[in-house]
């Protein structure tokens, strides 16, 4: 993803998620969205080259060493979004000024906020549903049902719970931050099983596979 892109992403969807978020959360005082597009952008791109060094085979490589230049050397939407997902959940953009701890009252992990975790994930669904709605190699009409219904939402399968789907993902991103770290690969294959299941329940075809469509 070019800064130029970036740019109009940051200012376009994030810091409209952003808005949705801090108002949807007004009685929470101490909140407050930090933004910083230079420091997320920094962050995205490290993991994007990461990323991509990892699964790079030596023999894969055409050109120079880590260009974009080649259709190998270009990851799928799924890890594009999973890059950015890390990116900004670690950036911390949702700070809570009112935390605090002493003797009589500890900050529990229990009462720990997950806004970070909620909002790097609908910013990852946001750069999936971008490439979603790509008409350069779709039917039209397809593209027109997909963009009808993600202006109502994501479609999420069912939980064996009372949780969301949603909720139990950004439960999971929370602690899994904590526990082990962020697995890429791994998010970039929920995003592709949730996309699946997206055009499943959406009765939609694609003409070309969606896990061989390289992004950035």
């Amino acid at each position: 993803m070019k800064r130029k892109t970036f740019d109009a992403f940051f200012e376009e969807t994030v810091k409209l998620i952003a808005e949705k978020i801090v108002a949807e959360n007004r009685e929470w005082h101490g909140l407050v969205f930090t933004g910083n597009p230079d420091g997320l952008y920094e962050s995205y791109l490290l993991k994007k080259n990461i990323l991509r060094s990892i699964l790079k085979y030596p023999d894969d490589f055409v050109g120079e060493v880590g260009s974009a230049t080649s259709d190998e050397d270009r990851l799928d939407r799924h890890k594009i979004a999973a890059c950015m997902t890390i990116a900004v959940m670690e950036m911390r953009m949702f700070t809570d000024h009112s935390v605090d701890e002493s003797k009589t009252k500890r900050y529990l992990l229990s009462k720990a906020q997950r806004l970070n975790e909620q909002f790097g994930l609908q910013c990852g669904l946001a750069i999936l549903a971008m490439y979603m709605t790509d008409e350069s190699d779709q039917n039209s009409h397809v593209i027109e049902t997909i963009r009808k219904r993600l202006k109502e939402g994501f479609l999420f399968p069912p939980t064996t719970n009372s949780d969301s789907c949603f909720d139990s993902l950004t439960r999971g991103l929370f602690y899994s931050g904590l526990s082990y770290g962020q697995n890429p690969i791994l998010l970039a294959y929920i995003f592709y099983m949730h996309e699946q299941y997206f055009y499943k329940s959406l009765g939609v075809t694609l003409k070309s596979e969606i896990n061989t469509k390289k992004a950035s």
